[in-house]
């Protein structure tokens, strides 16, 4: 299956003869278009600027502008009155819900939606031909597209103050790019509370120890209790403002966020402050509140009532997972669990239907497989409750939205969880490891599919864990009728990766801006170790294969010794190779792999580590100038490197040659240099004593330099920063 552009595969693609310039075109739409559509024209304006650096005229069309190119956008009523003009038939039109046609031919393009979603979508996908086939002019294709299942999401945490730019970017550039409808926000104590304020002070309190103590707090006798969660809102809370912001961002994007407020269990943040409320009030930090107190419902119910004035929600996610302190209180103990579970989710329900607003909910507990096995000890000092639970399923509404977390590999669970009459979607969806999508998924009770991030919402963390890499393959299943191999799906991951990461960044790479220049440094003469060394367990001979380093998006020189290929230090701070630069750079891309795997824990298993405690750093390039200063680029396995003989994408790095296809993996990790107008003197290569016998092998060196740069050095007109200077 070929790659023409647009991702998730579309339903239908004609390529046709021909092509689009968008140079000068006009984007039009109707005479009467609705609110959605204008928008839609506007977002297409807004990304075509960002992409050629040009604005494109707007404007409502009663007639075909027959004097110039346009690109015309409207849901099917908008497109009445100039149908006749345009050629394309009723029979070509899309009716699906979120369905869209995109026509693009010699002289204009039209986006037709089904609705406004669909509107929206074809313009994702004509922003999406614009940036993988290289900006103007887009080939001539009819793309006829609709989504095969209605919910396709993604969970994620409210985010910290500190990066609240990085998720309005991943909502633009990543979650509606790719054509995800559901945010499920996890809320908790994470946004101020003008009626609680006791219980954002609790949260922040609880977060702080929990940090301190480096693992999740443990109940009376070394009981088990499951995650609090604290990385959301970075452990402390935002403003109202901030959080309805963050909405209306997501439904511009037409994405509808569902809030995630967490009741009975991992409802940390509602007892830190209120132990009078706990199942277990002698625990350090009690993790569940009391299902027999009404006091716990009169807090929660307050709670709720502050994120639905605020949100305006559609439907809210109450949690409900891994109950881990279930009938211990005096009130419950003599209380059958599957009751007390089921009468605790339908007194919720009913508070929110009463409020207009719809539920859902993790199925774990109401699934045999997950629950029943009681009380029992795993270690020496960690005792766990599975409280039975499942009867519950028969004992509470039938409407509330199911999130079915515990099925990748248990195809039972859906048949169990249908029986009942539920509704359900696969919740912590990864593609990578789910048994049997398109079987599994053609029942009209399963909706769809949500991608899980339990680690800190930054641009840092969703890269390293993968969670980026993970959305983006699971998608395609949610959306699409068509299932390319995994391998396939990689290739146009790497197709994709560095300009998806420069936008998630907000950084310019100056590999990917139009006046670069690249150039190569030798270090022939600074290598010392052989191109394959089977002490050290490498082989890195298919790089004397001119086909395999054509394939590499960026260039770079190989040495030409096989004898001394590639630069190598050891694990010891003795070790120190210096390679010669003597120019100007805007970055510098250091093209590696390391010897073997090194130690990478990924966040969701180290949340209590500072990040750069959690991947192991196997070696360090210092970058020297020509006055002396210095900096330092740690590289980190897993992070900006990875070996030379696996595929993962789940770097910082780029993967520029694929093991499974160029018989080695080479990593491009771009340093942006910050201080572009002093001369780089060397960059030497630094070993590090570690955790394991990884080492990093540096195959290349390439240079990026801007032409515009340049040009102010090269006339004398760029100014050179001293310290010292005045103002």
């Amino acid at each position: 299956m070929s790659f023409v552009g647009i991702y998730p595969i579309p339903r239908e693609t004609v390529l046709l003869d021909g092509s689009l310039s968008l140079e000068d075109v006009t984007i039009a739409v109707s005479s009467s278009p609705s609110p959605s559509s204008i928008d839609s024209a506007r977002i297409l304006v807004e990304g075509i600027a960002e992409r050629m650096k040009s604005t494109l005229k707007l404007r409502c069309i009663s007639d075909i502008p027959y004097d110039e190119h346009f690109i015309f956008i409207g849901e099917v009523s908008d497109f009445d009155e100039v149908r006749k003009r345009i050629s394309l038939t009723a029979d070509k039109l899309v009716f699906h819900r979120e369905g869209y046609l995109l026509a693009v031919y010699d002289r204009y393009a039209a986006i037709i939606g089904a609705d406004p979603h669909g509107v929206f979508y074809g313009v994702q996908s004509l922003l999406q031909l614009i940036d993988n086939l290289g900006c103007s002019p887009i080939p001539s294709m009819i793309v006829r597209d609709w989504p095969y299942k209605s919910i396709r999401g993604f969970h994620l945490y409210l985010p910290s103050r500190d990066n609240l730019g990085f998720l309005v970017r991943f909502i633009k550039y990543f979650l509606a790019y790719y054509k995800f409808n559901t945010l499920f926000l996890e809320v908790g104590g994470g946004m101020r509370l003008d009626r609680h304020p006791e219980v954002n002070t609790g949260w922040m309190e609880l977060c702080r120890d929990v940090k301190a103590r480096g693992e999740r707090p443990k109940g009376p006798q070394n009981r088990f209790q499951d995650s609090v969660h604290h990385e959301l809102g970075g452990g402390g809370f935002l403003e109202k403002e901030e959080v309805k912001a963050i909405v209306e961002i997501a439904r511009r994007y037409h994405i509808e966020v569902v809030p995630e407020i967490q009741s009975l269990t991992h409802s940390y943040y509602l007892v830190a402050a209120h132990r009078e409320i706990a199942e277990l009030p002698e625990a350090d930090w009690p993790d569940s509140y009391c299902p027999s107190n009404p006091e716990s419902y009169k807090l929660l119910f307050n709670i709720i009532d502050e994120y639905i004035e605020v949100l305006k929600p559609r439907i809210i996610h109450i949690g409900h997972d891994e109950w881990r302190t279930a009938g211990l209180c005096s009130k419950c103990r003599s209380r059958d669990t599957a009751d007390l579970f089921a009468e605790d989710v339908t007194r919720i329900y009913e508070y929110l239907r009463s409020r207009g607003v719809g539920v859902a909910m993790w199925a774990d507990h109401l699934i045999k497989g997950h629950n029943g096995v009681g009380r029992r000890r795993i270690s020496v000092d960690l005792l766990i409750d599975t409280p039975t639970t499942w009867q519950a399923a028969e004992k509470i509404p039938r409407d509330i939205l199911m999130i079915n977390w515990g099925s990748a590999k248990s195809p039972e669970n859906d048949e169990e969880l249908a029986s009942y009459g539920f509704k359900q979607i696969y919740g912590n969806y990864s593609s990578l490891d789910f048994i049997d999508w398109p079987n599994r998924s053609r029942h009209d009770w399963i909706l769809g599919g949500e991608v899980s991030s339990w680690v800190d919402v930054d641009e840092r963390t969703f890269w390293r864990d993968g969670i980026i890499y993970n959305a983006f393959m699971s998608i395609n299943d949610f959306w699409s009728i068509h299932y390319p191999d995994r391998i396939v799906k990689d290739h146009i991951f790497s197709k994709i990766s560095r300009i998806l990461k420069a936008r998630l960044s907000g950084r310019d790479y100056p590999s990917l801006m139009g006046d670069r220049e690249f150039f190569t440094i030798d270090i022939a003469d600074y290598a010392n170790a052989p191109i394959r060394d089977e002490v050290e367990g490498y082989d890195l001979s298919h790089l004397y294969k001119v086909e395999v380093t054509e394939r590499s998006p960026i260039p770079f020189r190989v040495s030409g010794s096989r004898d001394k290929a590639v630069v190598i230090v050891d694990r010891s701070i003795d070790s120190r190779v210096s390679i010669l630069i003597d120019r100007r750079a805007n970055s510098l891309i250091f093209i590696h792999a390391s010897t073997k795997p090194g130690v990478k824990i990924y966040s969701h298993y180290a949340s209590f580590r500072c990040p750069d405690l959690a991947v192991e750093c196997i070696g360090l390039y210092e970058v020297i100038y020509e006055d002396g200063f210095r900096e330092v680029i740690p590289i980190r396995y897993g992070e900006n490197i990875a070996e030379w003989n696996d595929t993962l994408y789940d770097t910082l790095s780029d993967l520029i040659l694929d093991y499974r296809v160029d018989g080695v993996s080479l990593y491009a990790y771009e340093w942006v240099n910050p201080y572009y107008d002093k001369v780089i003197r060397s960059v030497d290569m630094i070993g590090v004593e570690g955790l394991s016998d990884a080492k990093p092998m540096l195959v290349a060196i390439t240079g990026v330099e801007l032409q515009s740069y340049r040009r102010y050095f090269e006339n004398g007109l760029g100014r050179r920063m001293c310290i010292g200077d005045r103002f």
